[in-house]
């Protein structure tokens, strides 16, 4: 019996789709003669994982990831598919599925991180997300503080480089010449007060030793003029300051009375004082004795007839 040429050609032809498919899923790490049990987990952010990345659990490879999709009603949400190899690995049912960075070119995995439950989850099962930073991200959030110190290290360089540009220029190299050529002549003459400050320093410095020379040397006097000024002091502590001190109160006392008694006019003190009649009599007096002294000295014959100022009757008689 003679197989016909089309049936072979069909044969090789269905034969060549097997393989192929059978080669893809391999490549892409499926068997499709093996029982697969799978497992969904719903993230926000897969953190660019893709499909056929390993499912590790403790550093070995279980399983793989087998679809990525969006949910439709998680709005947003991403559902990732992942089958397990060993199909005897038993995970509990609150198991956390991590996403994680495997190795340094940032290439995603997943890793089960086992929980305590009691109950296993069964193929088919959600288990509970986790991303973890990736190693660019880390290294983002520990340059960022470097970064930001970078740029105002930037803004402060850009300030200090034009606020030496302001120095150089020609006008404020002038001012800061005679700026420095007026701190110049200051110092000078700080220097010479303080030379003759010094000097002055010196002076006093050589009273102020010769003030305590003579303390010294007179220490003795001191000593008795201070034992003086003790016992003067204890003199004045027994002596009866108390009746001193009232005698002192009576005699405020007595003349505030006498001051009061001129000021109402009493007496005639308070009458010469308070009365500006007898003042007016005295005045006229005064004004009268000047207008009679000037008329004496002027018209002295007009006054020869007082027996004070003229001369004596009796004269006396010559001897015979």
């Amino acid at each position: 019996m003679t197989i016909k040429k089309e049936v072979k050609i069909g044969g090789i032809v269905v034969l060549a789709v097997f393989l192929f498919v059978y080669g893809l899923n391999f490549l892409k790490g499926k068997n499709i003669f093996t029982a697969r049990t799978h497992y969904y987990v719903v993230y926000k952010n897969v953190g660019g994982l893709t499909e056929s990345n390993p499912v590790y659990f403790n550093g070995f490879v279980v399983g793989k990831v087998n679809q990525i999709s969006f949910a439709p009603d998680m709005k947003g949400g991403i559902i990732v598919d992942f089958v397990l190899r060993e199909n005897d690995l038993k995970i509990p049912k609150n198991t956390i599925a991590r996403i994680f960075s495997d190795g340094l070119l940032g290439t995603k995995a997943i890793g089960l991180d086992f929980g305590n439950a009691t109950e296993m989850a069964q193929s088919g099962d959600t288990l509970l997300p986790n991303l973890e930073n990736s190693l660019t991200d880390q290294m983002s959030e520990q340059l960022m503080p470097v970064k930001d110190k970078a740029e105002r290290l930037i803004v402060r360089a850009d300030s200090l480089i034009a606020a030496i540009t302001k120095v150089f220029n020609p006008n404020v190299n002038d001012n800061l010449r005679h700026s420095i050529e007026n701190v110049n002549s200051i110092t000078l003459n700080v220097n010479g007060m303080v030379s003759e400050q010094r000097k002055r320093l010196d002076a006093i410095t050589a009273n102020v030793e010769s003030i305590s020379k003579n303390l010294k040397e007179n220490n003795e006097n001191l000593t008795i003029i201070m034992s003086n000024f003790k016992n003067i002091s204890d003199s004045i502590a027994k002596a009866n300051l108390t009746q001193t001190l009232n005698n002192a109160n009576l005699a405020v006392k007595q003349t505030a009375e006498i001051m009061e008694k001129i000021n109402s006019g009493k007496g005639s003190l308070g009458m010469l004082i308070n009365n500006d009649s007898l003042y007016q009599h005295l005045d006229m007096a005064s004004k009268d004795l000047d207008r009679l002294l000037v008329d004496l000295k002027e018209n002295p014959k007009r006054y020869v007839h007082i027996s004070v100022f003229g001369k004596s009757d009796k004269s006396p008689k010559k001897k015979k």
